[in-house]
C-alpha cells in the first residue's frame, strides 16, 4: 500500500514534465550570412603594438537574430584555426570572437593561411557558418 502512494506523484511528475519539456523546446536561430568577399590585407597597429601585421580577412553581412554566439574555433581545408587566432569586427567596432546580434556587416579576420573555397565557423550554440568564397 505505502507503494502506491510513492508511485502515484513520480507517476504525475513524470506525466507532467515531459510535454513541458517538448512545448519548451526551440532551437536556436540561424546565423545567416550573405555577400562575402575573401582579401588578404595589412593592419596598421604600429600605434598600438608597433609592427603591421598581415592577416586574412573575410567581409560579409550577418543576420544573427539570436543572442550573440562566440566561435568556437574554424575549419579551412582540413585545417583547424583556433578561436584565438579570429578576430570580429562589425560596424566599426571589435567584438573579439562573437558573432553580435542583428544584421551587422562583419570582418572576420584569421592569422592562419585561408586558401578557398569554404570557411566552416563553428559556434558555441552547435552552428556551423559555412562561408563559401568562390
Amino acid at each position: 500500500m505505502k507503494k502506491i502512494y510513492f508511485l502515484i506523484p513520480v507517476v504525475v511528475l513524470i506525466v507532467a514534465l515531459v510535454p513541458l519539456a517538448i512545448l519548451s523546446y526551440h532551437p536556436a536561430p540561424s546565423v545567416e550570412p550573405t555577400n562575402g568577399v575573401l582579401g588578404h590585407g595589412y593592419l596598421q597597429l604600429e600605434k598600438k603594438i608597433g609592427e603591421n601585421v598581415s592577416m586574412y580577412y573575410v567581409n560579409l553581412t550577418i543576420d544573427n537574430p539570436g543572442k550573440p554566439e562566440a566561435v568556437c574555433y574554424a575549419e579551412n581545408n582540413g585545417n583547424t584555426i583556433p578561436f584565438n587566432y579570429i578576430y570580429i569586427f562589425a560596424d566599426g567596432r571589435f567584438y573579439g570572437d562573437s558573432i553580435p546580434s542583428g544584421v551587422n556587416n562583419v570582418t572576420i579576420m584569421i592569422d592562419q593561411n585561408v586558401t578557398l573555397p569554404s570557411l566552416e565557423l563553428h559556434l558555441s550554440d552547435g552552428q556551423d557558418l559555412v562561408i563559401n568564397m568562390k
